[in-house]
């Protein structure tokens, strides 16, 4: 025998937990995402339309994508 109902109410607590992490997901990338401003003039070209960051420090460069370690 099934329990519909209580089959109904484990699938809707699946989907809610579903829904709560890809809304935790995209925050995360939405906050990863943030562009930073820099001021260009101050800092070394690193190829056309690249430029490294102010500060010191220690960067990886990976296509058009500077990140710091």
């Amino acid at each position: 025998m099934v329990d519909w109902e209580a089959t109904k109410k484990a699938e809707a607590a699946d989907q809610a937990e579903e829904d709560a992490l890809a809304k935790k997901v995209a925050a995360r990338e939405q906050a990863l995402n943030v562009k930073t401003v820099m001021d260009v003039d101050a800092s070394l070209q690193l190829g056309p339309g690249v430029f490294l960051p102010p500060g010191e420090g220690m960067f990886v460069l990976a296509g058009k994508s500077v990140t710091p370690l």
